[in-house]
């Protein structure tokens, strides 16, 4: 990928607000306060686009029910291509640093990509097979061919959210907080922000789904980070993280963090009977298979990184 898209950057209609407001400074604050800063102004554009589109498409959003159409679930998804935008915008334009030294790497971005791919498809797939196995899940039949479109929508919608969420926790937040501190400080600091947007959720599904679904999205992020630092790529995270969310929601419909299930594919059951295993309400990220795929994955993940390679080519 061209280091510095700056065609892109200049078009970008983040950069007034951005452009408007010093960079925080250094240390711990400093980059969480950008990174604050990046997510509202962020938010605020995808909305305002997402708002736009539907509103074009004679969709009215102050209608009691909104139509579950593949417009309505795929535009959020979409939408997070301003997040993406913002953060390279911040670190391009304010903060002045090539966009390198945030896992954008010229070199081996495809290996990568396919190999984060594979271990994102993998794991959940297995985590969803020992459920099965144990009882968790009844398998409920598939879509058929005609849902393969929608799939395909939601396969690009989802490459682009694992991308931009990706590029905020770790290629910016964690860059920045271990150039301020030790690297386990800043490991434990971007997971716990990285967690935040998923507390409501986690709440909402309360009891033991809450405790188990925090320590998940924590163990998730924190194997996020432990790849990012081996291999200095946003690409080989972004894809594993897109992966997880497509092959969960979409190839087996399941429940994503919590969000209604969008199977377009297979269609796979839980059974309430079980729910530490099924997660409950919150999906399988809360339940105890997938804290034992995600440290048999953070084991496999620290044994295989000899050393850090964080490079800004």
């Amino acid at each position: 990928m061209p280091e510095a898209p700056s065609h892109v950057i200049r078009r970008n209609p983040l950069m007034t607000l951005l452009s408007s407001v010093r960079p925080p400074r250094g240390g711990i604050r400093g980059a969480v306060g950008g990174f604050l800063l990046i997510y509202l102004a962020s938010a605020l554009a995808a909305e305002a686009v997402i708002v736009a589109v539907l509103f074009a498409a004679g969709i009215d959003l102050r209608a009691a029910a909104i139509p579950d159409t593949l417009l309505t679930r795929a535009a959020p998804l979409y939408g997070f291509a301003m997040f993406a935008l913002g953060a390279m915008a911040y670190w391009v334009r304010i903060l002045g640093r090539p966009l390198g030294e945030i896992g954008l790497t010229r070199h081996g971005g495809a290996q990568d990509y396919a190999a984060g791919a594979a271990a994102g498809a993998a794991a959940v797939l297995a985590s969803a097979g020992l459920v099965f196995g144990l009882g968790g899940f009844s398998f409920a039949g598939t879509a058929g061919a005609d849902a393969l479109p929608a799939g395909l929508v939601l396969l690009v919608g989802y490459a682009i959210q694992g991308f931009a969420e990706e590029l905020l926790a770790r290629g910016y937040l964690l860059t920045r907080l271990v150039e301020s501190t030790t690297t386990l400080r800043a490991v434990l600091v971007s997971s716990l922000v990285f967690v935040t947007p998923h507390l409501p959720g986690l709440l909402a599904a309360g009891g033991a789904a809450a405790l188990i679904g925090f320590v998940n999205t924590m163990l998730f992020a924190v194997l996020m980070c432990v790849l990012f630092m081996w291999r200095g790529s946003i690409w080989l995270v972004a894809a594993v993280h897109s992966s997880w969310n497509y092959t969960l929601g979409v190839v087996l419909g399941l429940s994503v963090s919590g969000g209604a299930a969008e199977g377009a594919l297979l269609r796979v059951a839980p059974l309430s009977a079980v729910p530490l295993l099924t997660g409950g309400g919150y999906g399988i990220e809360a339940g105890l298979v997938v804290t034992v795929v995600l440290m048999a994955s953070l084991t496999l993940a620290y044994g295989l990184a000899p050393a850090p390679r964080h490079s800004s080519k």
